[in-house]
């Protein structure tokens, strides 16, 4: 049984632990905090703590070296060698294979084909070891990152390889998978022959291939043959699959002529893949459900197009017209019928020819406007007009924009009435005539006037305000702008209106006349202050002041954060109050102001002892602790750590303490300076050793590991990730595998691959002492993960996506 099962292991402190460390290391969702002001009130506000812990993880991340590493590469394929040969010892398990799928990605981001090899080709000779289906995978696994490799000779000597242990998966459905896969990689060499020959080969294990699944497969072969440029024998299957999915119930065979006419679409001879439109076509007139025949009929169109031929376009997308211009059942929405539509209003805007794409544009608009149900006619209108525009009509897009707004009156869901004007604000915004824009802004303003409630107003309006900010002229600007400071005025609820105020003043910051914008700001600041309810008046004066940082009036914005600060002081809730001031906090590190942040922290870190809630107390240190600010005074990182490691046990929580501990060393880099940054984590360490139970105490060593990483002490950050590996916790397998996986990964983020090599080698003899197979394989896993993450972070590159099974 691994460390995953229930009820097991050390407690549910060491999870917990783990948790918070995963939390503070931007690893997990940040379910366990919201934002600062959604905590108290407002749930959907849009300044939200998970975008905070988002920006928070990149201070985890170790930068790179100055200098240019040595044979990082050949370091880490060394690591994965030695991982695949501890897998290999592993007795067949559900595990193992996920060791290996891990290593073959990992392997992707080697630049140095030959060292990319090497590792695949010990993969091979580890999947040979696993049972045919895992086999089967990790094989076409191996497959996708050989057909990438920068070598092609490489590249197909490792092919070579995968194909002879191909021919020893004894199962016939996974061995002809397989070789459907080799055979695309071999294509993409390109070596057309090898290709063919493979898969002439898959054919006669055809017959294998469950019965559901055999139509899908085969289409796929013939689509592999159209790739080839073997027209006549993708032509031959396609309508061999044409005869066969005709006696399938219709639900069965809807789906399956989409593909069909995908796969049709990559044969080379045109003439050929047209005879083949016209049978696909044939066969879904007989499809009754008039929505998927419209729907199907839609795929050979985009085909069409794709291939140039206007006409044949133009035939199909009147076919389709003809079945949509005979729906009765509207009200009643249909996701095929929808993408029929949209698809052929997209294709519209792709004629070779813009003349027959604007005729037929007008056909689309005829059977547009006769739909009886206003949110679907709505939905399809700003779509011909987004068509309009980007085929250089502006004034067409503009009337089909109008007609749009006119609709979206009669929708009855009021939010969902909103978000659609919300969407012609923006649409707006691309006209390239800008009294057009100025025109629909206008015709969106009223009509957000007429709906009653204030937080779905507030949608529309915010979004106006911003369309408005991009304006080149700002008079023209300046007036839609004041508009809706005259319609904020009218909101009765005061966080909808002070979301509409903010999107108000960050639209005048992008102005190019300042005059305009202090005037807008001024109408902006005179409402907030009207404002009766303290918190969100200091929140939304705190989002002023930081839009308009980047706009220049620095003192202006020392002053709005003032009145900020008056107002946060006025909150008689203290955990309140805190989070306000870790926003204005927020706010003054923009400005670069040390002394007023210093100030401001101290201040809420004394706000704290108010708080009654021991949970309130932890959040709100966290909140601070992941709020971007740089100070120059180590005294308030002091002043954090000790409230957070105060001796009156005020904050009672399992791992609460060492929890604020990690990330007080994850932000000591903010201090000028690596000594101050040494000062805290030698602080840090010191308040460590204090904490009783020994696995927490090695959680927190892993976050100042990290944190000697990021000023670049790798020597440091490996004595004490080392350290903690030296503690007696006399833990069970469950728990040694759980503490392994986190050290694993915390390694592989200090991104120098001597020091990560180190580590990990470590981690591999631990592991080789874990008598669970389950466990083993976690672990082993990890390594293969951590290294991935050094290699990305070594090269500033992704995460490989990895390709299809």
């Amino acid at each position: 049984m691994n460390y995953k099962q229930q009820g097991r292991s050390t407690g549910t402190w060491v999870r917990q632990s783990l948790l918070g460390l995963a939390i503070a290391l931007g690893l997990v969702g940040s379910r366990f905090l919201e934002s600062s002001w959604a905590l108290t009130q407002h749930q959907d506000e849009p300044s939200s703590l998970s975008q905070r812990l988002e920006t928070a993880e990149s201070n985890f991340t170790v930068q790179l070296v100055d200098s240019p590493l040595i044979n990082w590469e050949q370091d880490f394929a060394d690591l994965l060698q030695q991982t695949l040969t501890a897998a290999d010892s592993i007795p067949v398990s559900t595990e193992k294979p996920t060791i290996l799928w891990q290593v073959v990605r990992t392997s992707k981001l080697f630049p140095d084909a030959q060292v990319a090899k090497e590792v695949l080709q010990q993969a091979i000779t580890v999947a040979n070891s696993v049972p045919d289906e895992a086999k089967g995978n990790v094989l076409r696994q191996i497959t996708y990152v050989a057909s990438e490799l920068s070598e092609p000779l490489i590249t197909e000597e490792v092919l070579g390889d995968v194909f002879a242990a191909t021919n020893s998966i004894t199962k016939p459905d996974e061995k002809a998978r397989t070789l459907l896969r080799l055979a695309e990689a071999y294509g993409q060499i390109p070596k057309p022959q090898m290709a063919k020959e493979i898969l002439e080969q898959t054919l006669t294990l055809a017959d294998s291939i469950p019965e559901e699944e055999k139509v899908l497969f085969l289409i796929k072969v013939a689509e592999t043959y159209g790739k080839l440029s073997d027209s006549p024998k993708a032509q031959e299957l396609l309508q061999q699959m044409l005869i066969t999915v005709s006696t399938r119930p219709e639900k069965e065979r809807i789906p399956v002529l989409s593909k069909i006419v995908k796969a049709s679409g990559q044969i080379p001879d045109t003439q050929t893949a047209q005879a083949l439109f016209q049978q696909i076509a044939a066969e879904a007139s007989l499809i009754s459900d008039a929505d998927a025949r419209a729907w199907v009929l839609s795929k050979i169109a985009k085909v069409y197009s794709q291939l140039s031929n206007d006409q044949a376009t133009q035939e199909v997308l009147q076919q389709i017209l003809a079945i949509l211009n005979a729906v009765s059942d509207w009200d009643k929405r249909s996701r095929r019928r929808t993408s029929a539509l949209e698809g052929i209003t997209e294709l519209s805007g792709q004629f070779s020819n813009p003349k027959a794409g604007q005729a037929a544009l007008q056909h689309i608009l005829t059977t547009v406007s006769s739909i009886p149900a206003s949110r679907t006619r709505a939905e399809a209108l700003l779509d011909i007009a987004q068509i309009y525009n980007q085929l250089a009509d502006p004034q067409a897009a503009k009337e089909v924009l109008q007609q749009a707004i006119t609709t979206a009156s009669s929708i009855q869901d009021l939010n969902a009435q909103a978000r659609f004007l919300k969407r012609v604000a923006e649409a707006s915004g691309q006209l390239s005539v800008p009294q057009a824009t100025k025109e629909i802004l206008q015709q969106t303003l009223a009509a957000a006037n007429s709906i009653p409630e204030s937080r779905d107003q507030a949608i529309v309006l915010g979004s106006i305000a911003e369309v408005s900010g991009e304006f080149s002229d700002p008079q023209t600007a300046k007036e839609i702008l004041q508009q809706i400071v005259t319609a904020a005025n009218s909101i009765p609820e005061s966080y909808d209106q002070a979301v509409i105020l903010i999107s108000i003043a960050k639209a005048s910051g992008k102005l190019i006349d300042s005059q305009i914008t202090q005037n807008i700001l001024q109408q902006v600041l005179t409402t907030v202050s009207s404002i009766q309810e303290v918190s969100v008046k200091a929140w939304a004066l705190t989002d002023i002041a930081k839009a308009h940082s980047e706009f220049g009036d620095l003192q202006l914005v020392q002053d709005i954060l003032q009145q900020a600060v008056t107002a946060a002081n006025d909150i008689p809730a203290p955990d309140t109050r805190a989070r306000i001031l870790i926003g204005i906090v927020e706010a003054y590190g923009q400005l670069a102001d040390t002394q007023a942040v210093e100030k401001l922290l101290l201040q809420t870190v004394a706000t704290i002892d108010s708080i009654q809630d021991s949970t309130e107390q932890t959040r709100i240190l966290l909140l601070i602790a992941i709020t971007p600010w740089q100070l120059s005074d180590t005294q308030v990182a002091k002043a954090i750590l000790q409230r957070a490691t105060a001796t009156d046990n005020s904050i009672p929580e399992p791992g609460a303490e060492a929890l604020v501990l990690t990330i007080v060393a994850g932000i000591s880099d903010r201090f000028s300076g690596s000594q101050a940054t040494e000062e805290i984590l030698q602080e840090v360490l010191t308040k460590t050793e204090l904490i009783p139970n020994f696995v927490t105490r090695a959680w927190v060593l892993r976050s100042i590991a990290l944190s000697y990483g990021k000023i670049k002490d790798f020597e440091m950050a490996k004595a004490v990730l080392q350290q903690s590996l030296t503690l007696d916790m006399s833990m069970d397998s469950d728990a040694k595998a759980l503490f392994l996986d986190s050290f694993a990964r915390v390694s592989g983020k200090l991104a120098e691959n001597q020091v990560v090599t180190a580590l990990l080698q470590q981690v591999l003899t631990e592991a080789n002492s874990i008598q669970d197979p389950g466990n083993k394989a976690t672990v082993l896993r990890s390594v293969a993960e951590a290294v991935e993450m050094a290699s990305a972070l070594i090269q500033q590159t992704e995460l490989p996506k990895f390709g299809p099974n």
